[in-house]
């Protein structure tokens, strides 16, 4: 669990990303907000918002977001024993299933400390996404194009080294790098 709030704080930094893309391109303030709150689904909703930004309706935002995350009924079968009884709880807790939560939940070695990781790393990513959601959308509309700033391209990978094999926090770091090197900046 020690590595969670490095996926928080990376969780906050692409929801300031998405925040700010979106009202940059266009939409309003409330649109990233509640999308976030109800889709919470940081990949989907850059493409739903991308698709939206090319010009095509909420039909097809929605198809390519749903195609996108149809990934995480795998990973709500796999915890399924951490989610709550009775169809509403959990209904309510699929919310939080996320590549994070199930990460963090399944590296923990018995039932008690894999619903504590759900539940650690679940409401405090979804707590960091939508707070740095809502900064980005408020920014959003100061920043102007944002890509000049590599915003469009700043959805940061969430793969915290939470691995204890040597070399593991150089992997993403090295991918990060390369992905700055390769943007085109203005």
């Amino acid at each position: 669990m020690r590595h969670s709030s490095f996926v928080r704080l990376a969780g906050g930094v692409g929801g300031v990303s998405f925040g700010a893309v979106s009202v940059a391109g266009g939409l309003p303030a409330w649109v990233p907000l509640l999308m976030s709150l109800i889709v919470y689904a940081g990949s989907a909703q850059f493409s739903a918002v991308g698709v939206l930004l090319a010009g095509c309706g909420p039909l097809a935002a929605a198809a390519t977001g749903l195609l996108l995350d149809i990934r995480t009924a795998a990973f709500g079968l796999a915890v399924a024993d951490l989610l709550g009884p009775g169809r509403t709880t959990r209904f309510l807790d699929t919310h939080l299933v996320t590549d994070e939560t199930v990460a963090f939940a399944l590296a923990q070695p018995d039932p008690p400390r894999r619903r504590k990781a759900f539940w650690i790393s679940g409401l405090g990513l979804f707590a960091a996404w939508n707070t740095g959601v809502l900064i980005g959308a408020l920014a959003g509309s100061a920043l102007g194009d944002t890509a000049r700033y590599g915003l469009d391209a700043a959805f940061p990978p969430y793969s915290s080294p939470w691995s204890s094999r040597p070399g593991a926090a150089t992997r993403p770091s090295a991918g990060r790098h390369c992905s700055a090197r390769r943007r085109p900046w203005r």
